[in-house]
């Protein structure tokens, strides 16, 4: 197995495969649930190829674990998986043997740059985090949930939302983010009183 690299690693989450009410939700471009599972693997195959890698940050299938073993044998690439709030049935065995580099809760995961000295670390969950490994020293946060509603962070731009509504429901590798980085939306989350609005479609 080859290095992971910036440009050959690609990350995506919030999928939604099945999940109809996703399309009103998130005001996505699609008619039907069959539209969109289509359209996601259809954008997901153009980019990835097969010996990629690629990490899906969580809530990606709203079905039996047999319907979404179907879809990720669609998808090209070496898959690793972060658990979401919507995994429920993620959590079968018979997924394991299609998530090569894992299934995690969360996980911080080493990048070699394109120049081939420089390192990125970066920090993957589903939830966005306040602080995370090696923040301090410079690492990266990729996370999912709140579909574009990134709630500005104490390290600015290292911590990005990598939802499938922010990326057009494509997956992207880590050199794009980097290139991206000053156009990803920053909207803060609305405060009630002693708590705060946080998304949870």
């Amino acid at each position: 197995m080859s290095w992971m690299t910036e440009s050959n690693t690609f990350f995506l989450s919030d999928h939604h495969f099945f999940h109809k009410n996703i399309i009103t939700f998130c005001n996505r471009p699609f008619e039907t649930v069959d539209e969109m599972n289509a359209e996601m693997i259809r954008r997901h195959n153009e980019v990835v190829k097969p010996d990629d890698f690629v990490w899906f940050l969580g809530d990606f299938c709203f079905n039996r674990d047999h319907a979404a073993i179907e879809i990720l044998k669609q998808m090209n690439g070496v898959k690793g998986f972060i658990f979401g709030n919507h995994d429920k049935d993620m959590r079968s065995e018979s997924l394991k043997g299609h998530f090569q580099l894992g299934m995690f809760q969360g996980i911080t995961i080493t990048l070699q740059g394109g120049s081939g000295d420089e390192i990125f670390k970066i920090a993957l969950s589903h939830f966005p985090q306040y602080i995370w490994d090696c923040a301090h020293h410079g690492a990266f946060h990729l996370f999912g949930h709140v579909h574009g509603n990134h709630r500005k962070s104490l390290w600015g731009d290292k911590c990005i939302d990598v939802g499938a509504d922010v990326w057009n429901f494509t997956p992207v590798n880590f050199k794009t983010i980097r290139k991206n980085l000053q156009r990803l939306p920053q909207r803060v989350f609305e405060d009630f009183g002693d708590g705060e609005f946080i998304l949870d479609f």
